[in-house]
């Protein structure tokens, strides 16, 4: 089984790194897609985690528990199977912003004040948001931050995905 959770967290993690890598090179230093990549981001996690659970869920279902899945087995493989997914994901964020394109943190930084500023805010709205964006600054412009927001949206994202494809997948007689 434990062949079942490498094989398809690795799958769910390399989907999502690679539709990552994908919007990565699609928005360049682009500000204009920034929303886009946004939402990009959370449907390929979305897409990931579903196809990585719902395989593994098959697979322990139909190859290792002869055709029976309870709602605890499989929640537990999903679980199993998207931890994996999550570290792959995170791992890949504190790469990719750490080594590969450390510009992309002081960019995206720079697309939160024009944000803000552009947000139609009362001045003095604006100044309170912009303080807290120089405060939170330091965390913005790390890759270990940035690592452990999407592990932690891989994983709610992904537990919420293993809710649903636990209860389409169990049988239990």
């Amino acid at each position: 089984m434990n062949n079942i959770i490498l094989k398809y967290g690795g799958l769910a993690g390399g989907f999502i790194v690679m539709a990552f890598t994908l919007a990565f090179i699609a928005i360049g230093t682009s500000t204009y897609s920034f929303r886009i990549f946004e939402l990009f981001g959370i449907a390929s996690i979305l897409g990931g985690t579903a196809l990585g659970t719902y395989f593994s869920t098959m697979r322990v279902r139909d190859y290792h528990s002869g055709g029976i899945l309870t709602f605890s087995n499989g929640f537990k493989v999903c679980v199993q199977t998207i931890m994996l997914a999550a570290f792959i994901s995170g791992g890949y964020v504190y790469i990719h912003l750490g080594f590969i394109d450390p510009s992309f943190m002081e960019i995206y930084y720079e697309f939160s004040i024009e944000q803000i500023q552009q947000s139609g805010a009362s001045a003095e709205d604006i100044a309170i948001l912009l303080k807290d964006l120089e405060a939170s600054s330091a965390l913005i412009f790390r890759p270990s931050f940035h690592s452990m927001v999407v592990f932690a949206t891989v994983l709610f994202i992904g537990l919420l995905v293993s809710l649903i494809v636990t209860l389409v997948q169990r049988r239990e007689h």
